[in-house]
């Protein structure tokens, strides 16, 4: 059976790397199947054009995975296909919470013929059974034989092969430079942010984040020598195509604990498999003078850091109030003076805000050492606790859930529009 991977485009920006979920399924799926990926995002097609190559490249079955800010794109696309006679089966943090809205049980249109909940990893290989037998059924859960849920441990950790992967569509080089820059550049004609995952969970439960809501607040950590053969393996395949490879530690939080991330950096260093990376890490972890030279060592260039707000009361209010504004500068002064790095994410629309926030925050950034500021508005998204606690038309109106991307206040409440 030939399966298709599809990754709906968000609306609003080209991604910069592809989305690992889509390489780990693809290293899951069972021998005797293929397995293609589209990613909308970088490889745009409208609902005709992907149905046709649905059609031409005989697929099977299409897996679908969408966060909340792409639902109404995979929806869409998802039923153009279906249409087509190809089933669906659906996945991600959106659908995790809502199945019924995916399966057309909550009085609305039907947009899948199988849901997969929570994390796939073991779930996959028996729904691509299911679908070649023609038995799907119509939800996947990842539960023990007593019902409970079960959380893949990581270990062992399937090898993702991407030395055999076609990243074409993931080339960061626009293409009319690409010819110039193999000519004239050094290992410069395409360069491929990859995403590599350590560990899953999160314990801190902040109220604007789904991360905790999907993946637990139980951290689960690949070994060592996993994620260090992996690098080494991206490592030996960008020098011998004289392409540049850069990584994205896409843990919610790379260094939530700080002995094994230590020790991790260690192993990187040690075996020589230093490449450019990036990563998430909260601002209270990085007070860690060994740890931020470690990650210099190791060839970290740029860290995420979700500051959120200057305002202390804000910071309470969504359970973050282990961020220190007033440490913001000391932490920010210690990674430039190694040559990091800082993107720093700061929410507009928390509870405290005052008029002249933004001018606030920004007078404050330009004391700080060169960073690239994100300001995304405050969003109550599936999975988070801000948005159970406020599940209703009314209190949502509150929040900046009135539009977000593709799927908005409209889609979510259609009689409460106009209150809006």
């Amino acid at each position: 059976m030939r399966i298709l991977l599809y990754n709906p485009d968000n609306g609003v920006t080209k991604n910069f790397m592809p989305h690992l979920w889509m390489f780990l399924l693809k290293a899951l799926t069972p021998t005797g199947h293929e397995v293609l990926l589209i990613d909308g995002n970088t490889l745009p097609m409208n609902e005709e054009e992907l149905v046709r190559f649905v059609v031409q490249e005989r697929i099977g079955l299409v897996g679908i995975g969408a966060m909340t800010r792409m639902i109404a794109r995979a929806y869409r696309m998802a039923d153009a296909i279906r249409a087509a006679g190809v089933p669906v089966v659906m996945g991600g943090p959106h659908v995790t919470e809502v199945p019924d809205e995916a399966l057309g049980r909550d009085g609305g249109p039907r947009h899948a013929d199988a849901v997969a909940l929570g994390e796939a990893d073991e779930l996959w290989p028996k729904i691509v059974e299911d679908a070649a037998r023609g038995e799907l059924k119509e939800i996947y859960t990842p539960v023990d034989d007593k019902g409970k849920e079960r959380k893949p441990s990581l270990q062992p950790y399937p090898v993702i092969e991407w030395d055999k992967f076609d990243l074409e569509q993931f080339d960061m080089i626009p293409k009319v430079m690409r010819p110039i820059l193999a000519r004239h550049g050094s290992g410069w004609g395409s360069v491929h942010m990859i995403p590599i995952e350590s560990g899953r969970g999160c314990p801190y439960g902040c109220e604007f984040c789904t991360v905790t809501g999907f993946f637990g607040d139980s951290i689960r950590f690949r070994t060592n020598e996993s994620v260090v053969d992996e690098l080494l393996r991206l490592k030996r395949h960008a020098r011998k195509e004289r392409k540049q490879v850069i990584v994205f530690f896409i843990d919610d939080n790379f260094a939530i604990n700080i002995k094994r991330t230590k020790s991790l950096l260690r192993d990187i260093i040690a075996a020589g498999a230093q490449l450019p990376w990036t990563a998430q890490i909260s601002a209270n972890l990085l007070r860690d003078e060994e740890l931020v030279d470690l990650i210099a060592e190791s060839d970290g260039k740029w860290i995420f850091i979700g500051m959120e707000s200057i305002d202390s009361a804000n910071l309470a209010d969504v359970n973050k109030s282990f961020n220190k504004p007033a440490e913001y500068a000391t932490v920010l002064n210690r990674l430039a003076k190694r040559d990091i790095y800082a993107i720093t994410s700061f929410i507009i629309g928390l509870d405290n805000d005052t008029p002249g926030v933004a001018e606030r925050t920004l007078q404050q950034i330009e004391t700080w050492p060169p960073v690239m500021p994100t300001f995304p508005l405050h969003a109550a998204l599936r999975a988070s606790s801000c948005r159970r606690a406020t599940d209703t038309p009314e209190a949502l109106v509150g929040l900046c859930a009135l539009s977000y991307g593709a799927h908005s206040f409209e889609d979510e409440y259609p009689g409460d529009a106009g209150r809006a």
